[in-house]
């Protein structure tokens, strides 16, 4: 059972990604049917925010038709817009990030930590949040 997918840019499709909350966590839809979240837009496909709600739903349910061969109509949509949410790094991002940690390291009981240095994705800023909780802890705790 997977519990979603990424579809790479070079196939060309309206949709960047899905995946199925009802797999990942119990509960979240009632038995029988399926929570199934689509993920549109993104920095190479900005035009797809732009269109109606409905033009949204109608290109989900064709790429889910296309790709899974999902025929149901569901029984809730709901989008949700989130434009520009997720950081986009460019060339050179590790060493600006690299330079920064740097002068960071230099500032007593102080770190930094979050979706703008090194990853994006949730296990990514957990772990960032608590690499900086531990250094912070450990610069003002007492030695033994």
């Amino acid at each position: 059972m997977a519990f979603g997918f990424v579809v790479p840019a070079c196939e060309h499709r309206r949709i960047i990604a899905g995946s199925f909350s009802s797999f990942k966590f119990e509960g979240r839809a009632p038995a029988g049917a399926i929570l199934a979240r689509a993920f549109v837009g993104g920095v190479m496909q900005r035009a797809m925010m732009h269109r109606s709600d409905d033009e949204i739903i109608s290109a989900v349910r064709d790429e889910f038709r296309e790709l899974l061969g999902v025929d149901a109509v569901p029984a809730i949509t709901e989008i949700r817009r989130w434009p520009d949410s997720m950081p986009q790094y460019e060339v050179g991002h590790l060493d600006r990030v690299a330079e920064i940690e740097r002068i960071v390291a230099a500032i007593p009981a102080f770190a930094i930590a979050g979706a703008a240095y090194r990853g994006v994705g949730i296990p990514d800023c957990v772990r960032s949040g608590e690499q900086a909780a531990d250094a912070i802890f450990e610069a003002v705790s007492p030695a033994p």
